[in-house]
């Protein structure tokens, strides 16, 4: 009948319009990659008294982002926070590239809290760069420390978040782990 002949000849055309639109790549994508918190490197070994420099890296999946919080914890009996600031009160870590005026830069260094937080307007940020930098020292021989990101439901005080458009859009934290070596001293010689 005419009616059937007439739409297998639209479901034709619909069909032959997306095989088109889908070779040649011009379609609509309003997917985003998640936005996300990592440590680079997210895994080290470093010996007794030595120290190894962790990058919070932000990845804004595309997005706009205009502020955030990192908090972090770690065990302070095995991983010691440098202070990144000594001029100031208190111990610091560094700022990054992503945002430079944080409203809040600490660490409590009793609990193994680190809080760098720029709030939810430091300024606008699309990609990939570093939000801070965290340089830990190793205080004893540990196997596998880890530096965890605090994720929640609470507010940017209390666990991490990245903004876009006053709302949270932090899909994922990576967080690390590290590894104390004992150090071993150089072979001493004497003369006979």
């Amino acid at each position: 009948s005419f009616r059937t002949f007439s739409m297998k000849k639209i479901a034709a055309i619909f069909f032959v319009l997306f095989l088109s639109f889908t070779a040649s790549g011009v379609y609509p994508t309003n997917v985003q990659a998640a936005v996300t918190f990592s440590l680079s490197p997210s895994s080290k070994s470093i010996n007794v008294g030595d120290s190894v420099d962790v990058s919070v890296v932000l990845d804004s999946g595309g997005q706009t982002v205009s502020g955030g919080s990192a908090i972090l914890t770690y065990d302070p009996t095995k991983l010691q926070v440098v202070d990144a600031n000594s001029a100031l009160t208190g111990v610091q870590v560094s700022t990054g590239t992503v945002f430079t005026t944080a409203l809040t830069n600490s660490v409590d260094v009793v609990n193994g809290k680190i809080t760098l937080d720029y709030g939810l307007s430091a300024g606008t940020f699309s990609g990939n760069g570093t939000f801070g930098k965290i340089t830990l020292k190793g205080l004893v021989a540990a196997t596998s420390t880890p530096v965890s990101f605090i994720i929640g439901s609470g507010s940017s005080s209390t666990s991490s978040a990245v903004y876009a458009s006053g709302s949270n859009v932090l899909g994922a934290a990576n967080s690390g782990s590290y590894t104390v070596l004992t150090s071993t001293a150089s072979p001493t010689t004497t003369n006979a």
